[in-house]
């Protein structure tokens, strides 16, 4: 039989004699899914260059080594 903590089932300590228990039951989950998402709406609509239009770059030019759109994302491939 596989132990609370296997089951993603971790107990904390209790406060004013209440139980505190955390169950993470998300089962397989990848952490780069929402950077995907983001890779995918840039190529579909321009998504990062949008956003990159809304900051006001007051840098003095001659200094800039990075845009505000290489800062923002660059549009290469995921991973």
């Amino acid at each position: 039989m596989q132990s609370d903590r296997e089951l993603g089932q971790f107990e904390f300590a209790g406060f004013e004699h209440r139980r505190v228990v955390a169950r993470i039951a998300g089962g397989a989950m990848t952490s780069d899914a929402g950077a995907l998402l983001l890779w995918h709406a840039d190529r579909a609509i321009g998504l990062l260059d949008q956003v990159a239009k809304c900051f006001i770059d007051h840098r003095t030019r001659d200094c800039v080594v990075r845009s505000v759109r290489a800062m923002v994302g660059d549009s290469g491939s995921p991973g």
